[in-house]
């Protein structure tokens, strides 16, 4: 093979067909394929992509698709604990307004009583604690 041309070679070493075919979107959003041919002309690629291929092997496409799909599996995972924390706090916040409820009717019972026995109205605090809020 000359240096101005790279073979695509799969895994196991073989050439793959010249009848392979990739997907490549459309501007309207529909899958074209497209013929990849057996080998390509180093010429034929933009400087970037020579780069990439020189740097991550032929196998690039792959390398990066696993990337993007564990970068897509960690936001999932990043989102789904988001939702589960902001259920969480919601759930929480529902329970600190029941007790400041419960906290405020303590209170106002606490001001009755303070109320009635420095007017000397009660003997027995114990009545007046039992009572519901």
């Amino acid at each position: 093979m000359s240096e101005d041309k790279l073979e695509f070679i799969e895994t196991t070493g073989e050439a793959v067909e010249s009848q392979v075919t990739k997907r490549i979107a459309r501007p309207n959003g529909e899958p074209k394929l497209k013929e990849l041919p057996e080998t390509i002309n180093c010429s034929e690629l933009s400087e970037h992509s020579q780069d990439v291929i020189k740097y991550f092997g032929l196998e690039c496409p792959a390398l990066l698709n696993a990337y993007c799909n564990s970068v897509e599996d960690a936001l999932i995972e990043q989102v789904d604990k988001v939702q589960r924390y902001t259920e969480a706090l919601e759930t929480i916040n529902i329970h600190r307004k029941e007790l400041d409820l419960e906290n405020s009717l303590l209170h106002r019972r606490l001001n009755l009583i303070s109320s009635l026995i420095k007017r000397k109205q009660v003997d027995d605090i114990g009545e007046l604690m039992s009572q519901p809020l």
